[in-house]
């Protein structure tokens, strides 16, 4: 059984099929995968609170893509897609960003937006995780 301090006290993470996965922030997790704080930018480098976040908004105006005096509000799946298209860029472009998503292969991703079954920007990265070939163990 693995454990990890939260707020002074100890919680039980019980153990999982070693899957990279996506799971809401109310089930046990190892990473937080939403957004950062009001006021930081969105574009974190990696192991920032929130640099795992979709940066493209639902019900409130996008801080990616809105400008003053001209708010930008997304409809629909064009967040999930918008954030497609922003961490396959990210991945080519940043390797430190590809290097530290593929370290969390086994993980449980957790998105305070993430429903079962559900789309989710989370399950996005957890796909692509699992897509990439497993890591060579061996000492020959």
């Amino acid at each position: 059984m693995i454990t990890r301090a939260t707020s002074g006290t100890q919680l039980a993470l019980l153990p999982h099929d070693g899957r990279t996965r996506a799971v809401h922030t109310s089930e046990e997790h190892d990473v937080y995968a939403g957004r950062p704080r009001i006021g930081q930018p969105n574009h974190l480098r990696p192991g920032i609170t929130g640099w795992l976040g979709n940066p493209h908004s639902l019900g409130a105006p996008c801080r990616m893509c809105s400008r003053p005096r001209y708010d930008v509000w997304h409809e629909g799946d064009d967040a999930l897609r918008l954030f497609g298209v922003y961490f396959h860029a990210r991945l080519t472009c940043d390797p430190d960003f590809s290097a530290a998503v593929l370290a969390l292969r086994g993980k449980r991703l957790g998105c305070p937006g993430c429903a079962t079954g559900e789309p989710c920007h989370a399950r996005i990265i957890a796909d692509w995780i699992e897509a990439q070939p497993a890591p060579n163990r061996s000492n020959s």
